[in-house]
């Protein structure tokens, strides 16, 4: 048989299993990144100070959003153990915390603060200076 060719009575053995996409792989985060990262992520949305100035729909918006950013920052990071989950990732939370504040006061006195609010979240956070704000 040649190579170009596919053995059609091998891949029908194999069933539907053949024809479907390959199952992505998720990294897997040590228990105690994953621990680390639920509160963090807990923290986010206990903070009502970080978008105050939204209505509730805007404000589940923002920490749904942050929930993931929180998540994409420590995959990217890939943090053996919570110390260094904590290390790597405290300057870029507190950046996101900055953020978000900066985000929310900005959309709530815009005459269309969803729309505004959903630009400014697909666009890439930006670092800000090590300043408190």
């Amino acid at each position: 048989m040649s190579e170009d060719f596919v053995d059609v009575t091998a891949l029908s053995a194999l069933g539907d299993a053949a024809f479907s996409p390959a199952t992505p792989v998720m990294p897997v985060l040590p228990p105690d990144v994953e621990a680390w990262v639920q509160a963090a992520v807990e923290r986010f949305a206990e903070n009502s100070a970080l978008t105050e100035p939204l209505i509730d729909e805007d404000a589940r918006i923002v920490i749904d959003w942050a929930e993931g950013e929180v998540w994409r920052m420590t995959l990217d990071a890939q943090p053996q153990d919570a110390g260094a989950a904590s290390e790597i990732l405290s300057p870029q939370l507190r950046n996101l915390r900055r953020y978000i504040r900066r985000t929310a006061r900005l959309c709530a006195t815009a005459d269309d603060p969803t729309a505004l609010l959903q630009t400014l979240l697909v666009t890439p956070v930006p670092v800000f200076e090590d300043e408190e704000g």
